[in-house]
């Protein structure tokens, strides 16, 4: 089960952190921006 809710994952801290990346990722898409350079500006925050 745990596999399976952290998408196969061992540490939980893994599986937050690409789902926090996706859910970056999805929203620069949806409003039509460069993901790559939205990723970039989240982290330099």
């Amino acid at each position: 089960m745990q596999r399976k809710v952290t998408n196969g994952y061992r540490a939980m801290w893994a599986a937050e952190g690409e789902a926090a990346i996706r859910t970056v990722v999805d929203t620069a898409r949806l409003t039509g921006s460069s993901p790559f350079s939205t990723v970039l500006k989240t982290i330099g925050a």
